[in-house]
């Protein structure tokens, strides 16, 4: 395969391009699912192919597909090349290209236990276990458990002499427990969080590491407990966020407006726009206790890689410092095209996907508030909120409303009353303004979040969200 890609390359170049790469990836994906007594699917699904790029005259061109003989890259260069040279005919010269250098080397994702080495049956005994568990409670009417495992191995040319490969192992599982009384009342509760569960780059270990088995009699009766907490009142209060929240909370609100494409514009039709446009560098994004990174170098983290999908080497980026905002989630193209430094954070899905901009890690920095306990028994009045339900975010992602599937009252530094269905609102840069308390180094922890859609083809890439619990005071609560 090296060869095919070489002769990419080569062809790129005698074409006179002005800069081409080639990527060739190769994905193995694993998923097993059980449901109550009986394991409910078990797919295994392998991809492979290349995607040229090439620019000339400014303008870029892009052909991918799998590679079937020798000759396959360079006719995808070839088609390259003539979509960019065609596109150079209809709009005229594009912009400037910024350097894109020249970068050797490998890079993978740390891994203990090959889940390829562990058996089906062994993996199939510990999601059923788990649903047993969580069956035994008498309103719990339907148990859930998965696994998912990604293999991913991608190797890297470019006209400009650089040579990378980067092989990522991920791994996840989760558990949920729904829960519905006589009267059709109908609650859930997730572990580690909803949706996908806990994912991370690592071996099986990750998965042992879970503990889904022991979590599951806390989920099943938590979900029990829910069917007759009394509803999320509504008032204006204060707010602690558990890091399976606040996780989402930096995605959505953080994230996605900070995507350099989004406030070019190239996304306004498909997935929107941002409310933070160039002439708002500077601006107050959050109180002084708030800085957030990008940083794909975490090791262990969903998001990290040792280059971007341009080739740009990974490095920890200021989105905002001491709540002002200072810079954009952004690839070398985006980047040149406003005239900003890059953050390194252009990605693809797989062989198909053209690269674009895309959050990797984005993380809240802990702060010093100690451990989740203390933060609470330093709390008057509020609630707790843990684990997402369901989320609404404007087209800029300014406004914003998130559902969770659990609250507890805090009452004189203690925990107290559950509550079902509660739901906060907020204003972007005023919520997070509202932020006066986050925990310290001891509870910080990396969220992997593993579907995160964008792009028109749509693209799903994997990010990790790095927090530790922290307070926010004046927000709007109530019941969904």
């Amino acid at each position: 395969m090296s060869k095919n890609l070489t002769d990419a390359v080569d062809k790129l170049s005698q074409l006179g391009v002005e800069f081409g790469d080639v990527r060739r990836v190769e994905r193995a994906t694993e998923w097993i699912t059980a449901k109550g007594e009986r394991l409910d699917t078990h797919s295994v699904s392998d991809e492979h192919g290349v995607c040229v790029r090439a620019v000339f005259g400014g303008r870029w061109g892009c052909a991918a597909g799998v590679v079937t003989d020798a000759d396959s890259a360079v006719r995808l260069a070839e088609q390259a090349v003539a979509q960019a040279k065609r596109r150079a005919a209809v709009e005229g010269r594009g912009p400037a290209l910024v350097d894109r250098g020249s970068t050797q080397g490998k890079w993978s994702s740390s891994m203990v236990e090959d889940p390829a080495d562990v058996s089906d049956s062994e993996k199939y005994d510990l999601l059923l276990a788990a649903t047993a568990e969580m069956s035994r409670e008498k309103d719990v009417r339907q148990a859930k458990a998965s696994m998912v495992f990604e293999a991913t191995d991608t190797l890297t040319y470019t006209t400009s002499g650089s040579r990378f490969h980067q092989r990522t192992q991920r791994s996840g599982a989760g558990i949920e427990a729904i829960a519905v009384s006589d009267s059709g009342e109908v609650q859930n509760r997730t572990y580690p969080k909803g949706h996908e569960g806990g994912c991370q780059q690592a071996g099986y270990e990750a998965v042992r590491g879970l503990d889904l088995v022991g979590h599951a009699p806390r989920v099943a009766s938590e979900a029990a407990q829910l069917l007759t907490a009394p509803l999320m009142p509504d008032l204006e209060t204060t707010i602690i966020l558990h890091g399976s929240q606040l996780s989402l909370q930096v995605h959505e609100s953080v994230g996605h407006p900070l995507e350099l494409d989004r406030v070019l514009g190239d996304e306004i039709s498909l997935a929107g726009g941002s409310f933070v446009q160039r002439e708002r560098l500077g601006m107050r994004y959050g109180s002084d206790l708030v800085n957030l990174v990008s940083d794909p170098t975490t090791p262990g983290a969903l998001g990290s890689y040792g280059w971007d999908e341009e080739g740009q080497p990974a490095s920890r980026f200021d989105l905002v410092r001491d709540g002002k905002f200072k810079g954009y989630l952004s690839g070398r193209f985006s980047s040149g095209r406003a005239g900003l430094p890059s953050a390194g954070t252009a990605r693809s899905d797989g062989w198909a996907g053209y690269p674009i901009d895309r959050m990797a890690n984005v993380d809240l920095e802990p702060g010093d508030a100690g451990s989740l306990d203390d933060l609470i028994a330093n709390t008057d009045s509020g609630f707790l909120l843990a684990n997402n339900r369901s989320w609404s975010i404007d087209q800029v992602r300014l406004n914003f409303q998130f559902g969770c599937e659990i609250a507890w009252e805090i009452k004189g530094g203690r925990l107290g009353q559950m509550y079902r269905n509660p739901l906060y609102v907020g204003n972007t840069p005023q919520f997070w303004g509202n932020c006066d308390a986050i925990c310290g180094p001891e509870e910080w922890k990396s969220w992997g979040w593993f579907f995160c859609g964008k792009g028109d083809p749509m693209q799903i890439a994997h990010v990790g969200h790095g927090v530790a619990p922290a307070r926010f005071r004046n927000i709007r609560v109530r019941s969904a």
